[in-house]
């Protein structure tokens, strides 16, 4: 989301979070988000002791899991921050 101001990005991801809302929030939503956690592995590690492959793909089913979360679970002004920015750590140019 670069060359956004942060009120169109507020706008952007407040749209964005009422859609999760929306989609995740009715009954049917909640069910199908509790069999992505169990698919995603949400809640435990997504390690395979001597299986790289298989770790990174586990790693990528929590990883969506992770953001749909985060799209319920956080404020837009949250979300602006958290995916506007780099992350802690990462060179920026």
């Amino acid at each position: 989301m670069t060359g956004l101001s942060r009120e169109k990005a507020l706008e952007v991801f407040t749209d964005c979070k009422r859609a999760y809302q929306l989609t995740f929030g009715t009954e049917a939503g909640k069910t199908v988000l509790a069999d992505l956690a169990k698919f995603c592995r949400a809640g435990e590690s997504a390690a395979v002791p001597g299986d790289h492959d298989r770790t990174w793909a586990l790693i990528g089913r929590r990883e969506v899991y992770l953001s749909i979360r985060d799209y319920l679970d956080l404020t837009p002004e949250q979300l602006v921050d958290k995916f506007t920015r780099p992350a802690p750590g990462a060179i920026s140019q």
